[in-house]
């Protein structure tokens, strides 16, 4: 287990991106990839752990991340972030920040991602697809007992079997809490022990007839994507060139952990790190999305959709939130990452949701100080544009 230490107390954007910055200096092997910014990390987090999980030939380690036992009241809710396909943990930083005075966060980086190993291959005798192991090992399931792991090693043994966890799941990552969701009665199937309670669903930006629609163009559009730079920079203005995301601070402070060096005999520079697992698990897309709506309407404790904007919210989902089954939640001026592009408002949405839910005490008095902050910080920056410093006689 690695501390965050004393250093890490500066804003987030800026220990971020120092990460970032220092980190071509001490490369870090994980998993035989060796990470741009492998401690991007701390910037939010207080520890990282590593879980040991299922895989197709045996156990993988999965790196799981926590912010500081005792940093919000003994009563929190534990969020446990589920990131995207291509991302890690460290797309969670900003928001992370936001959220940690008022719950206890746990994250991880799903298998082929982050600081987690890849799914191992399986043994050729008997495999249906030997030439494509990380489809057999990436399917729903797998999924399932990877988070499933990390609640039973990261969760219960700090926060007890009376811990209120809510799942919150961005794209990737949303349809996965979908699934955990709709297993999280049936656990333990292994005799693991039971797992806490699920108190709250929140999903970033997935509904299921947009994304399988958007499945049909995945094998051209990973055909188009680029997927390796001369450098850290030259990715992070690919991203926001092509709007992937929109907010510049966090691009710089989040890519470069998405990235690994790759080898000089190849030509070096970097590369997407989850790239493998992006284009050898292409047959189980449709599988982890199919049954996102069903699921997350079903799932049974308080639930809350966030989106961009409402034209892409399904029939069905139209429906129930007239029904009153779920809270829908917009942010405008925000692409498919909403939490990177705009996390203050994506920690407020998520703050009032537990609030609603009746998951934390004393929430007001923490927005509106929230609030103030921000308000002051537009003002100082208000005041310094008005009044440039006056040129030297």
């Amino acid at each position: 287990m690695e501390g965050a230490g004393g250093a890490e107390a500066a804003s987030p954007l800026a220990a971020a991106a120092a990460a970032a910055a220092t980190a071509a200096a001490a490369p870090a092997a994980v998993g035989g990839h060796t990470l741009v910014a492998p401690d991007a990390w701390r910037a939010a987090y207080a520890e990282r752990l590593f879980v040991s999980a299922g895989g197709g030939g045996g156990a993988l380690r999965l790196a799981v991340y926590r912010t500081a036992a005792g940093a919000a009241a003994a009563d929190a809710p534990v969020v446990l972030l589920l990131h995207g396909a291509n991302y890690s943990a460290v797309s969670f930083n900003l928001l992370v920040q936001k959220l940690s005075p008022v719950a206890a966060v746990v994250a991880f980086d799903m298998r082929g991602h982050g600081g987690s190993d890849d799914a191992p291959p399986l043994p050729p005798t008997g495999a249906p697809s030997a030439a494509a192991p990380q489809q057999l090992v990436a399917d729903s399931d797998a999924l399932v007992r990877d988070c499933v792991a990390v609640v039973r090693a990261a969760i219960v043994p700090r926060y007890g079997g009376g811990a209120k966890v809510v799942l919150v799941g961005h794209s990737l990552g949303a349809a996965l809490a979908t699934h955990v969701a709709a297993a999280w009665e049936g656990v333990p199937r292994d005799g693991g022990g039971a797992l806490p309670a699920l108190a709250g669903l929140v999903l970033i930006d997935a509904q299921e007839g947009t994304a399988l629609a958007g499945l049909a163009a995945l094998p051209d559009l990973l055909a188009r994507m680029p997927h390796a730079w001369a450098a850290p920079e030259a990715a992070v203005e690919w991203v926001l060139s092509a709007g992937v995301l929109r907010l510049p601070a966090s691009a710089r402070a989040t890519v470069p952990a998405h990235l690994e060096w790759l080898p000089a005999g190849g030509g070096g520079g970097v590369g997407w790190r989850a790239w493998p697992f992006m284009v050898s698990t292409g047959d189980a897309w449709r599988g982890w999305f199919e049954g996102t709506n069903a699921r997350f309407l079903a799932a049974p404790c308080p639930k809350m959709l966030l989106l961009p904007d409402a034209d892409r919210l399904d029939r069905e989902l139209i429906v129930a939130q007239m029904q009153g089954k779920y809270a829908l939640r917009l942010v405008a001026g925000v692409g498919h990452v909403m939490h990177e592009d705009a996390p203050d408002k994506v920690a407020e949405a998520i703050l009032q949701f537990l609030s609603r839910a009746r998951l934390t005490a004393d929430l007001e008095a923490h927005m509106l100080a929230e609030r103030l902050e921000r308000s002051r910080a537009a003002a100082a920056r208000l005041a310094s544009s008005s009044h440039p410093t006056a040129p030297p006689h």
